[in-house]
């Protein structure tokens, strides 16, 4: 039976803690909560090892998605700009839209099966 690290007393909720602390610490874990710019910061550090800064020039220097071609738009259309970046080396790639990027994530960033797609939609032309 697992004991909470916090207080040893009470019963284990999650995470080495009892149900109060636990809630307590959610708060300190959901950093966006309490200060937006620091977690964007921090998330644009982990995910592309980049300042903000360099980020934010980086979306506003791009005009076309480097995938598509075309222009930036609107968010609710996935038309967004954002930094598509290498999952394994990190390593910064385009700014490209969400949708273009959600597009790669969905088949794995795999070649092969991006290849497969298009011989298929050729197919069935």
């Amino acid at each position: 039976m697992k004991v909470p690290v916090c207080h040893p007393d009470r019963k284990y909720y999650a995470k080495g803690f009892c149900k109060v602390c636990y809630d307590k610490d959610k708060w300190i874990r959901l950093p966006h909560k309490q200060n937006p710019v620091v977690a964007k910061r921090k998330n644009v550090r982990r995910k592309f090892d980049l300042s903000l800064d360099a980020y934010e020039a980086l979306i506003a220097a791009a005009k076309v998605c480097g995938m598509c071609g075309k222009p930036f738009g609107a968010i609710e259309a996935g038309l967004d700009p954002v930094l598509d970046h290498d999952h394994q080396t990190k390593k910064v790639r385009e700014v490209i839209h969400r949708r273009c990027n959600a597009a790669l994530g969905l088949l794995y960033d795999d070649v092969l099966i991006l290849a497969a797609g298009i011989v298929y939609l050729r197919r069935h032309q």
